[in-house]
């Protein structure tokens, strides 16, 4: 089915001789280069096996061909072309396990409660720090209920 162009161009709201000489121009430089760029991005990605991002891409063209192309071109020509670097999901480092040495209750302590909030009226403060910094003023409470830090923070400072 075929529609002319004269209700084409009303429909699309241009002039019909605004059609035409788009139908009829010249690729500029920028078209023709990113044309001869696409293949070296796609050999490139697929000779490193997908691993390289548009920045890494960037650094391998540069550094292999005689030119000097800005990181946001390959990162909009990747897009066209939906490639993406592999991201690999970084390991935990550490093995979780119970403390060997604890240290034995001198005080005759009860570190558990029966009910939420009822060693609240005893708290005995067993440690405390005061940390007094510019604009900011850190007060923190250790105290037996469930080994919690009680702390209070006075200031803009979050730190």
């Amino acid at each position: 089915m075929s529609y002319p162009i004269t209700e084409l161009c009303d429909i699309a709201g241009i002039q019909r001789s605004s059609y035409y000489k788009w139908l009829n121009r010249k690729e500029s430089n920028n078209e023709q280069f990113n044309k001869n760029l696409l293949p070296l991005i796609k050999d490139a990605y697929e000779e490193k096996n997908g691993i390289l991002g548009y920045r890494q891409m960037t650094i391998k063209l540069n550094r292999e061909n005689d030119f000097h192309v800005n990181d946001k071109r390959i990162y909009r020509l990747m897009r066209i072309l939906n490639l993406k670097s592999v991201c690999c999901k970084k390991k935990k480092n550490y093995i979780r396990s119970t403390p060997e040495i604890t240290a034995e209750n001198v005080l005759n302590r009860e570190f558990h409660a029966d009910e939420f909030r009822s060693k609240l009226g005893g708290i005995t403060i067993t440690d405390y720090k005061i940390n007094i910094m510019p604009g900011n003023i850190k007060l923190r409470f250790r105290g037996p209920f469930r080994r919690y830090i009680f702390g209070f923070n006075f200031g803009k400072n979050r730190y």
